[in-house]
């Protein structure tokens, strides 16, 4: 008898560790974002690894970093007629729109745990030159945990040699808590130095992503520096 209830006891702290773990998709629900914020510093890297000098680090925020790599602790907070929306259809279909858009956009839902992935389920046009598609494919293979952003469907034909048109499927990332969705946001600047050619720079912001626990440096170049900053685009449920 004392078996029984020791194995009812254990089965009953596994049910409610799961019950726990597991966050539940509500629907159908609308949520607006609330707030744009970042508790993490810049971080810089090189291709021998992470640059943990802060006076290397802050010399080249003051000279590179521009509007992308902003404030240790910034915290916006979003007006309701600035706000963006996700409307949660089911437990597999959602719809999304921005605040500079007039039309819905339909995304299906992929859900684990606190994880829910959106994936677009209509196609959009970017235009991105070969350097920067060669780039963004290096620092998604590298430094991105989840699949980048876009995804490429298929080249366009283009009028001049310099820029490629792609058709793209759109895929945001977020964490399910209580009643909020937290969409986890890289802003990157990359910095290429060529000894007597110049240099190039590159960089983009609010990227559906969070940075790997262990980047690959052996994808940025020799005299490339990168530097990301992690954010989070806050949701709460209307």
């Amino acid at each position: 008898m004392k078996k029984f209830y020791l194995c009812m006891l254990l089965f009953g702290l596994v049910a409610c560790e799961k019950d726990k773990d597991e966050v539940v998709l509500q629907y159908p629900a609308t949520y607006h974002s609330i707030q744009y914020r970042t508790s993490s510093q810049v971080r810089l890297f090189s291709r021998e690894g992470e640059i943990v000098d802060w006076q290397v680090i802050d010399r080249f925020v003051e000279k590179n970093g521009g509007q992308f790599l902003l404030p240790y602790n910034f915290m916006q907070n979003i007006s309701p007629a600035e706000a963006d929306s996700v409307h949660i259809i089911s437990a597999s279909a959602a719809k999304g729109k921005r605040v500079y858009n007039y039309s819905w956009q339909n995304y299906s839902i992929r859900k684990s745990g606190e994880l829910v992935e959106f994936i677009s389920t209509d196609t959009s046009t970017l235009v991105w030159t070969p350097k920067e598609e060669a780039m963004l494919r290096k620092l998604q293979q590298g430094f991105y945990r989840h699949d980048y952003a876009y995804r490429k469907e298929q080249p366009l034909p283009t009028a001049t040699g310099y820029s490629t048109m792609l058709k793209v499927v759109e895929k945001q990332v977020a964490y399910l808590k209580s009643d909020q969705l937290h969409f986890p946001l890289l802003n990157y600047l990359l910095v290429n130095t060529n000894p007597g050619y110049g240099g190039n720079r590159y960089s983009r912001s609010n990227i559906y992503n969070e940075l790997k626990s262990q980047p690959d440096y052996s994808q940025l170049s020799q005299n490339d520096t990168l530097a990301l900053q992690a954010y989070e685009l806050i949701y709460t449920k209307e």
